[in-house]
C-alpha cells in the first residue's frame, strides 16, 4: 500500500475522491473517481490505490479540500493551487463554472497555482460542489465560482465569479475556519460564532 507507514497530516474526501497529504513532506496523494480530472494526475483514469500527485512533488502541502469537480491545495507558503474541470452542467441544465478561479472554464488538468489570489497568504481552503472558498491569514476571505442561491456571498446576484473575491461583507469579523457545501457556505469566527449564506433551505430557512 503507498500509504503504509507513512503519517497522514491532512485528509479530506471529495464527492466521489479522497485526498491525503503527508504530515512529514506535504506530498499529496489523490484516489477514487477521476472523471472531471480532480486527482491531479493528467488523465481521467480512476485510481483504486493512492496514487502520489508528482505535479505537486517538492510543495509541502499543509491544506488541502475536494469538490464535486475539481481539488484545491495550499502550501506551506500560503500559495493556493486547483484543478479539476473547469465547468459542469446544473441541475436547471444550464453551464457554470469558476471554482477553479483560472478566469476561464477550460479543464485544469494538473495543480496550477491560482494568480488571482497572488500575494494573498493562504491558511484555508473548501471546497462545495460547484464553488471555492479561500481564507487568508489576514482573515480576509474570498469565495469564486457559480453563485447561484446566493452561497458566493457578495450580494451582487448570483451569477458566476471566475477569479477569486474578497468577500467584503466579512471585513469587520475575524473568521477563523470556513465550510462549503452544496448550495451553502458557511465560516466561524475567532470569537465562537457561526455565520452562513446561500440557499435557505441548506441554511434549515426554507
Amino acid at each position: 500500500d503507498a500509504l503504509t507507514d507513512v503519517a497522514i497530516g491532512v485528509l479530506v474526501a471529495g464527492a466521489t475522491h479522497s485526498l491525503a497529504a503527508t504530515q512529514l513532506t506535504g506530498q499529496v496523494y489523490s484516489f477514487g473517481s477521476n472523471g472531471t480530472y480532480q486527482l491531479g494526475h493528467g488523465t481521467r483514469e480512476d485510481e483504486h490505490t493512492p496514487r502520489l500527485v508528482s505535479a505537486l512533488h517538492g510543495i509541502h502541502i499543509v491544506q488541502l479540500a475536494g469538490g464535486e469537480h475539481h481539488s484545491l491545495a495550499v502550501g506551506r507558503g500560503g500559495v493556493c493551487y486547483s484543478w479539476g474541470a473547469g465547468e459542469a452542467r446544473e441541475r436547471t441544465s444550464t453551464w457554470v463554472g469558476g471554482w477553479l478561479g483560472h478566469r476561464t472554464m477550460e479543464d485544469t488538468l494538473l495543480p496550477r497555482q491560482i494568480d488571482a489570489l497572488s500575494g494573498v497568504h493562504v491558511v484555508a481552503v473548501a471546497a462545495g460542489s460547484r464553488h471555492s472558498l479561500a481564507l487568508a491569514k489576514d482573515g480576509a476571505v474570498f469565495s469564486f465560482g457559480d453563485g447561484s442561491g446566493g452561497k458566493l456571498g457578495h450580494n451582487d446576484g448570483e451569477g458566476m465569479h471566475w477569479v477569486p473575491k474578497r468577500i467584503c461583507m466579512l471585513d469587520r469579523v475575524r473568521v477563523g475556519a470556513i465550510s462549503a457545501g452544496d448550495t451553502h457556505s458557511m465560516c466561524s469566527l475567532r470569537d465562537g460564532c457561526v455565520l452562513t449564506w446561500g440557499c435557505g433551505y441548506a441554511l434549515g430557512l426554507g
